[in-house]
């Protein structure tokens, strides 16, 4: 509470009858400015602390001269913490609002403070407020979420000279005290505003969290909040290891949990939270007990923002919404909406339209019904159902519509009721781990229980737990008051270990990564090598890994998920072998070679599969056809089933078909869809096949990528992003930072890995600096810091440092040079848009191509000139064309018929099949019509720096558009830090490319704009990379924060040269289009005619670099270390 020198404001007050209204104002405001007068003048502390008492008693008396009874809060012990106001303010009906101080000198206008200032990033909390007084002492300002409300009041005088003759400069002072003691909340007037207000506060909850957490931390004695979160985690969440996800947990749960009340028609009046979760715990057992654990005053109390949430809940009106049949199942989505958008996606939970779910419930229904011997299917009494992953309830509401309809089907509707009451009792199972989806997912439910005349049982099979938590863990004992979530825990665990299910269905999250992200031992641990594998017992990741470089891919929550519903479904329950799995899910493990153990297991453990492809159209398909607006990758629908004893033998018959058009026409055929529909296809019944029908011939006869450059690598992963920067300047500061720095604070800000710390030192890399000591141990010292391809047509710079490069690929360094020409192919994920390859003159990221994976094909195999292709080709090729073919020659060709988008419009659906297949053609007149072309496109993509011919047009300088259509800066982009840009946008009317509020960059072509590599919008990508806040991944050190501070000279020249670049191959695409379709009309060299040759396939020892033996200056062939 408020020290004493705030003058006792924590107690409550009544105001006497003033001698005058205004009187009584005026001598308020002129002791304030008595107050402030000489603590100011002296300037000892803060100013901003000075004033903070004499405001409070301002406040205090104003209100007092007006007749209201209050009572002011502060928390002096945690006033470090930013995202606390000054005071809160309450009045006989509750809290009021907040009072936030700052120092005359500060502007009264938050739009005024830089976002990155502590001020700055304070108000993005405080905005979130719906009632704030903010004041500089001579300025009174109210907001509320965010919008100042009236004028900026103003006091006469300035506070260091003033003294009691500071006054009003007009009426507004008092009604802008008065507007905020006068604050209620009132009644939202639909759904809408109820869930933008409480997403708002629940915000503000969750950073308050935060900080109380770091707070405990530094301090010694009672951590309440500490204490809590320890036993939320333990109880319920094992998997729950950072500060953050507790206090994300804790807000939603509040939050959610009061409208819950609400919804149950819970009345506020008179009742502290634990009060109300004992009310609410009378209808939802589960969420009530959490409401009144978390709420407990010991940690609560210390909590500013709490108050103001239940009281603006407890003005809230279920029964005066309008209400349709998608209110609950959109009300989560829209609160995440306004909550928190980024974590949203972070988490990879997208919730499931109606539609879509009804359709999956009816298909799984009928092959219950048709496959499994269920005339009833889920109404079966045999039928256990499982949603691993329920979210708000979808598919558990569908279940019971479909039960309910064929219950009255069969039975009349007088059967209806029991058979539903004995659904969610006995058969009807959801696991989340989430309070608020599992909140919403509770009152639907019940909702729909009571349209059905079926009484809510006392005992139901929801449960909030994680799908993913071993067991078997034996988890501490808390005591009676937490007994209702244990219970729930328990229930859950005992389902994982003991109840045979027949069906598992559900849409679980798409988070890849997940092994740092969302990790899941229990799934991820490998099996012990030395003993047999107990499959029953456990679910493993080993049954789906091939032990290659691509299992990291396999660390994805939903393919987490695939194994678990199949252990659970298929395995962990010998004696009932029977059952199915329907999953809608990302398709990459459709054709994905790291999927290849995967779709080899599913084969194994299956007897059937059908397989429905929701994205056709590839990677960020058009928004129209989504199913989930929002969701970029490509989504597959699959349904898995065993009809009895495995047969392990004989690989399971997998059926494709897929949807095609809008989202409605796709839902609209899902409808449609039948076992017996002709849509399906059979799939080939090889164990590693994709999961699709073969691809057109035509396709499989073009030689493929990988035999004609065999050599092929990933590019380099360094695994932190703080080693790569757009200037050469941010690595060195980011350097000096690093080995300046403690040696407790040197391991966070390098992100210790398994592959690299601070004591390991590898081999040095080829041009690297030689260095011998470990980072722990240096000290001083210059990083080499070099010219590093990071994205297409992006070149940054690199710390070339194999201490900080977990896997630098060092052959493709050894084999740099002069003439090197590095090619980007993505082969694990379908290249649906742009050219099919891109070209490099440097070393390029791992992620080179599109930002998601891929490999490289150096031209070359050393630094001797040794080309990288199929051996013989060269030779077979100039025998076809009776002239000599040269390395350079067989890449521009390549070059001039795949890297244009024409390839992959032409090829789309082979595409999706497997990486790039090159069509070779016999005519000589073709060939040479291909190599004008083609140098000019590497000429182009490496920016003038490889295959350069003045003769030729293609000088060794930056490509450049003809004078006429030339892109140029029109009005400048500001250099300076304080108008450093933050936005980047595109105005096609005029073509002009904006970036920050003044810089003007035109023409600019739509065509440029919207050029797109693998799904990554070039331009908008390269400026993101380099705003004032860059657009990338989180930061996993602090030297990722370490940025540009000026947009330099050196970025206008990137930027221009890079439009010059695309605007350039624009205008190649035509004449690239023209050729491959006379190309692939004309003769062509097929994989047949090349293996009838005796050259392909390649032989082992080409697929690999050439390395230095070490001795007398021989040469070794070797795969990449």
């Amino acid at each position: 509470m408020v020290d004493a020198a705030a003058d006792n404001l924590s107690s409550t007050f009544d105001a006497g009858r003033p001698r005058s209204h205004h009187a009584k104002i005026a001598e308020a405001v002129a002791a304030f400015g008595a107050a402030v007068r000489e603590p100011l003048a002296v300037g000892a502390g803060g100013e901003e602390h000075q004033i903070q008492a004499p405001v409070a008693r301002l406040v205090r008396d104003i209100a007092g001269a007006l007749g209201l009874k209050v009572t002011l809060h502060a928390e002096v012990s945690l006033r470090e913490l930013s995202v606390r106001p000054d005071f809160a303010v309450d009045l006989s009906g509750g809290r009021v609002g907040h009072i936030e101080v700052k120092g005359p000198s500060k502007s009264p206008d938050p739009k005024h403070w830089p976002t990155r200032s502590h001020e700055g990033r304070q108000w993005q909390k405080l905005s979130l407020l719906p009632n704030l007084l903010l004041t500089t002492g001579n300025t009174f300002t109210l907001y509320r979420d965010g919008v100042r409300v009236g004028p900026i009041a103003r006091l006469e005088g300035d506070l260091d000279r003033a003294g009691r003759s500071l006054r009003p400069a007009d009426d507004e002072f008092v009604q802008v005290v008065r507007r905020f003691l006068d604050w209620t909340p009132s009644p939202p007037p639909d759904l809408r505003t109820l869930l933008r207000t409480s997403a708002r506060l629940c915000r503000y909850l969750r950073e308050e969290v935060i900080e109380v957490l770091e707070h405990e931390q530094l301090v010694r004695g009672d951590r309440p909040f500490t204490t809590l979160a320890d036993e939320w985690r333990s109880i319920l969440f094992p998997r729950m290891t950072e500060a953050a996800d507790f206090a994300d947990s804790y807000a939603q749960t509040i939050t959610f949990a009061l409208l819950l009340a609400r919804d149950a028609g819970v009345s506020f009046e008179g009742r502290d939270l634990p009060a109300i979760g004992r009310q609410l715990g009378k209808q939802h057992a589960l969420i009530g007990r959490a409401l009144g654990l978390l709420s407990d005053p010991a940690a609560a109390d210390n909590l500013f923002v709490i108050e103001t949430l239940r009281r603006v809940i407890s003005a809230v009106d279920w029964d005066g919404f309008e209400k349709d049949s998608d209110t609950h199942s959109l009300l989560y989505e829209f609160f995440l909406e306004e909550y928190d958008p980024q974590l949203k996606r972070l988490s990879g939970s997208y919730y499931t339209p109606d539609r879509l779910a009804h359709a999956m419930v009816r298909f799984s229904d009928r092959i219950l019904q048709e496959k499994l011997d269920r005339p009833e299917g889920f109404a079966a009494k045999d039928v256990i159902v499982v949603d691993p992953a329920m979210g708000t309830g979808t598919f558990l509401v569908e279940i019971v519509e479909a039960v309910a309809k064929t219950v009255a089907a069969s039975q009349g509707g007088g059967a209806t009721e029991q058979r539903l009451r004995e659904l969610v009792r006995k058969r009807l199972i959801g696991f989340e781990r989430q309070v608020t989806p599992f909140a919403v997912a509770e009152l639907r439910l019940h909702d729909l229980l009571r349209e059905h005349e079926v009484d809510v049982p006392p005992d139901e099979m929801r449960f909030l737990a994680d799908t993913f938590d071993d067991p078997d863990r034996q988890e501490l004992a808390f005591g009676r008051m937490y007994a209702e979530l244990r219970k729930s825990r328990e229930g859950a665990n005992r389902v994982k270990r003991d109840v045979p299910v027949m069906a598992i269905i559900g849409n679980p999250p798409y988070l890849d990564r997940a092994h740092t992200r969302d990790p899941a031992p229990w799934i991820e641990e490998r099996r012990a090598p030395e003993k047999p594998a107990d499959i029953a017992a456990r679910p493993s990741l080993d049954e789906f890994r091939q032990g290659g470089r691509l299992d990291y891919k396999l660390a994805a929550t939903w393919v987490f998920f695939w194994r678990w519903a199949i252990w659970k479904a298929f395995e962990a329950h010998p004696n009932h072998p029977a059952g199915l799995v329907t999953f809608i899910t990302p398709s990459s493990y459709l054709s994905g070679a790291a999927f290849a153990g995967m779709r080899s297991y599913m084969r194994q453990v299956a007897d059937e599969g059908w397989v429905i492809d929701l994205s056709p159209e590839g990677h960020q398909p058009p928004v129209p056809t989504r199913l989930f607006p929002k969701v970029q990758q490509p989504l597959a629908i699959a349904v898995f089933v065993r009809y009895g004893d495995p047969d392990p033998e004989t690989p399971a018959d997998v059926h494709y078909c897929k949807v095609t058009g809008t989202a409605d026409e796709k839902l609209h055929a899902l409808g449609a869809l039948t076992l017996d529909s002709p849509s399906w296809s059979l799939c080939p019944d090889d164990w590693t096949a994709e999961f699709r029908p073969p691809s057109d011939d035509a396709w499989s006869f073009h030689p493929s990528l990988a035999d004609i450059m065999p050599w092929q690598t990933p590019g380099t992963r360094a695994n932190r992003t703080w080693v790569i920067a757009p200037s050469m300047e941010i690595l060195e500061k980011r350097w000096l930072i690093l080995i300046n720095s403690r040696p407790d604070r040197r391991a966070r800000l390098m992100k210790v890995t398994r592959d690299r710390d601070l004591d390991i030192v590898p081999s040095p890399i080829h041009g690297q600096l030689c260095q011998t000591a470990s980072l722990r141990n240096q000290a001083a010292g210059k990083p080499r810091i070099v010219r590093y391809a990071y994205r297409s047509f992006d070149w940054q710079y690199l710390i070339l440092d194999s201490r900080v490069l977990d896997r630098p690929s060092p052959d493709l360094w050894r084999v740099s040079g002069e003439k090197q020409v590095y090619v980007s192919e993505q082969h694990t994920n379908l290249v649906s848009k742009g050219p099919g390859l891109t070209m490099t003159p440097f070393v390029p990221d791992v992620d080179h191509f599109g930002g998601r994976g891929g490999r490289v094909h150096p031209l070359y195999r050393d630094g001797e000139g040794t080309s990288n292709f199929l051996p013989g080709l060269r030779k077979y090729l100039a025998g076809q064309f009776g002239d000599q073919v040269t390395g350079e020659d067989l890449l521009a060709y390549i070059a001039a018929v795949v890297a244009n988008p024409a390839y992959t419009r032409r090829f789309r659906e082979s595409l999706e099949n497997s990486g790039i297949r090159v069509p070779l053609t016999r005519d000589v007149a073709l060939w040479d019509r291909a190599l004008d072309i083609g140098r000019q496109v590497i000429w182009l993509h490496t920016r003038g720096e490889r295959f350069d011919d003045a003769r030729d047009g293609r000088p060794r300088s930056a490509p450049r558009l003809p004078d006429t259509e030339r892109t140029r800066i029109i009005e400048k982009i500001p250099y300076a830090a304080e108008e450093m840009p933050e936005t980047v946008r595109y105005e096609a009317e005029t073509e002009t490319l904006l970036i920050g509020g003044q810089g003007r960059i035109a023409p600019v072509p739509a065509a440029v704009w919207d050029y797109n590599v693998g799904g990554m919008r070039i331009v908008n990508k390269w400026v993101g990379y380099r705003l004032r806040t860059p657009r990338r991944r989180k930061a996993a050190s602090p030297l990722d924060l370490i940025n540009a501070r000026n947009w330099t000279d050196d970025f206008n020249t990137e930027l221009l040269d890079q439009l010059n670049v695309l605007g350039l191959l624009v205008r190649l695409e035509p004449d690239q289009e023209s050729l491959l379709g006379d190309i692939c009309s004309g003769p062509l060299v097929t994989v047949a005619d090349l293996e009838a040759a005796h050259i392909s396939p390649p032989p082992k020892d080409a697929r690999g670099p050439i390395r230095p033996s070490g001795q007398g200056g021989q040469m070794v062939v070797g795969a990449e270390e």
